[in-house]
């Protein structure tokens, strides 16, 4: 092909120009799919983080549900022997344990335990001298009494006695 001079200057800045053009495309075309990769891997960090978090308080609940039986667990035999000394564990008509993590280091122990048809002042002086013992850290955390109908002196009591122990 025979180019005048005039053309090939024409050429090679058109083709300089389209080449450019082509280069400034490419990259400003990169430069918004490196944009939208490090949001999406700030959103990725960000949900990996809330998963880590949620799988370690997952662990720390499957292991404190699977852990041996240990001193939390004697608040149960702790209240049998209360309830006996006041005559009242045959009036018990239910004693649930329950075991919750607070926060990461403590673990709350408590019975809930249901009692009917029994007198107050019993059950009063089972409570002062179980919020007494300094050997034992219990405490009542409810009392509920309700009287029964036709009954005198006689109540429905719910109690929930309960204590704290480091993991």
């Amino acid at each position: 092909m025979n180019l005048t001079e005039r053309e090939k200057k024409l050429v090679y800045l058109a083709g300089s120009f389209l080449l450019f053009l082509l280069l400034f495309l490419s990259w400003h075309g990169l430069q918004n799919n490196m944009q939208k990769l490090k949001t999406n891997q700030r959103k990725v960090d960000l949900e990996r983080q809330k998963l880590l978090k949620i799988f370690n308080e997952y662990n720390e609940l499957r292991q404190f549900q699977n852990a041996p039986q240990s001193d939390e667990d004697e608040i149960v035999p702790y209240m049998e022997t209360k309830l006996q000394a006041y005559n009242l564990r045959d009036k018990t008509k239910s004693m649930m344990p329950a075991k919750t993590p607070v926060g990461k280091k403590y673990i709350k122990f408590s019975v809930n335990i249901r009692l009917e048809k029994v007198a107050a002042e019993p059950v009063l002086r089972m409570l002062r001298e179980i919020e007494q013992d300094k050997s034992k850290a219990y405490r009542v955390d409810s009392f509920l009494s309700r009287k029964v109908f036709k009954s005198v002196g006689l109540y429905n009591i719910s109690l929930k006695i309960s204590g704290f122990k480091k993991k």
